[in-house]
Formats: structure tokens, C-alpha cells, sequence
């Protein structure tokens, strides 16, 4: 009983703690002049205040929603006072740096994290370093990843129902190919950074097969693959299956 007491009252606290914290982040995140309850609940925290802030967000990937919580007191506990949870993710604002050895969580973790930001700016930045996190989540991207590094990414993400529109565009007719071949020669094209003699050795094809299927590609899709534009739409459409590299922690 009085264990479960103690782990209740424990609870409580934790919660009373994060609540008044989110309280806070909230009305940075808003430009608006500051009162003297906002003040009084900064120094009550510990967080200085006419600060330029970094937007961050972090997701364990496979880990349950309470590891999270966890991670966000944690980590206001260490002294990244504007941390807490949002479902199964952890945002928050930082004034000092954040890297991935800070979460104490291995590698198996995904940090995003924006430029100090103007408290006008804040709700936006803050939106887009989680739109990176769950991208990141999704295609299995781990590591400490800068939004200035990802902004193609981010804006993908802001828009899906275009991305989807531009991904069907691209890559619908090429899925009369029985065995895909098409659609995997165009990723591979794209992940060789358009080098066709790269592309040929990870095809394991000769260069005549190559430039045949790129040939087919252009008939049935519409593309100039030799025109900038439609190279972009094709790194579009493709975004979301090419390899990435985190950034170092």
C-alpha cells in the first residue's frame, strides 16, 4: 500500500509537472506579450525567458508510449525544462544543445531538431520537426536529423494528397511491369545520382538495357528524364524510397 502510495503521489507530481510545463512551452509558442503568471511559472521551472528557442521532437521507434513519458522527464530532469509528451513523441524547446547521446537512449532513436527560432516562428518550426520526426519513423531513418537538411522532406509531408497526386503521376503506368523492373530501374537512376554506368552495375544489366528500359520509362510516363523539371518531379515522387543518412549525433 504504500508503495503504490508513493508511486501514485510520484505519478501526480509527473503529471502536475508536465502539464505546467506545456502550459509554458504553449505560450511561447505564441507572439504574444509575456504576463507576469507566465513569468512566475518560467522561473518556477527554471526556464530563461526573451530567448531565441530550437524546436525539437523525439520518437523512439518500436518503443511503447509510456517509454516516451519517461524520456520527457527525464529529460526536463537533466535540464531541457520545455519537454514533453505528444502521443507517442516527445517536443519540447531548447535554449543549449541537444544531441543524441543527451537522450540516453542509444541509437535506436530519431532526434529532429530546427534553428534557434523567434517565439512568432515557434508553432510553425515546431509543427515541422514533428512532420520530420514521423517521416523519419516511417521509412526507418534514425539518428539526429537538422530540418535545415530536410526541408524537401518537410514539405512533402506538409502536403501528402499532392505528394500522392505527383507519386501516381510518376509512377502509375510503370506498374504494368510484371516484375517492376521500371519502377526499380527509376529508383536505382536516382539513388546513382542519375550515373549511368552506376546504375547498370547495381541493375547487374548492360548499359544498351539500361538506356532501352529508360527509353520505355519516357514512353509511358511522359518524361524527358534529360529535363531538369521532370528529374524533379521524379526525386519527388521518389523521396520516400531512397536511402538517407542521419546526421551525426
Amino acid at each position: 500500500m504504500v508503495t503504490e502510495t508513493y508511486l501514485a503521489e510520484r505519478e501526480l507530481l509527473v503529471s502536475e509537472d508536465e502539464r505546467r510545463t506545456r502550459s509554458l512551452l504553449d505560450r511561447l509558442c505564441v507572439d504574444s506579450p509575456l504576463d507576469a503568471a507566465d513569468s512566475e511559472l518560467a522561473e518556477w521551472l527554471g526556464v530563461p525567458l526573451d530567448r531565441l528557442y530550437a524546436p525539437f521532437a523525439v520518437v523512439l521507434p518500436g518503443r511503447p508510449p509510456h517509454s516516451h513519458a519517461a524520456l520527457a522527464a527525464r529529460l526536463r530532469g537533466g535540464g531541457w525544462r520545455l519537454a514533453v509528451t505528444q502521443s507517442d513523441c516527445v517536443v519540447g524547446l531548447t535554449w543549449k544543445p541537444l544531441d543524441l547521446l543527451d537522450l540516453g537512449e542509444g541509437p535506436e532513436a530519431i532526434l529532429a531538431i530546427g534553428e534557434p527560432t523567434p517565439r512568432g516562428e515557434l508553432a510553425v518550426a515546431r509543427e515541422e520537426v514533428t512532420l520530420l520526426a514521423e517521416h523519419a519513423r516511417r521509412v526507418g531513418l534514425l539518428g539526429r536529423l537538422n530540418a535545415e537538411d530536410h526541408l524537401l522532406e518537410i514539405l512533402l509531408e506538409r502536403s501528402p494528397r499532392l505528394a500522392a497526386r505527383l507519386r501516381g503521376k510518376v509512377l502509375a503506368g510503370l506498374g504494368d511491369d510484371d516484375r517492376g523492373e521500371l519502377a526499380h530501374t527509376l529508383a536505382i537512376l536516382i539513388g546513382c545520382r542519375l550515373d549511368r554506368t552506376a546504375t547498370s552495375a547495381a541493375l547487374h544489366i548492360h548499359r544498351n538495357t539500361l538506356a532501352y528500359r529508360l527509353k520505355r520509362i519516357e514512353q509511358i510516363t511522359g518524361l524527358d528524364l534529360g529535363s531538369p523539371r521532370d528529374l524533379a518531379c521524379v526525386y519527388v515522387a521518389l523521396a520516400g524510397d531512397l536511402p538517407e543518412r542521419p546526421q551525426p549525433g
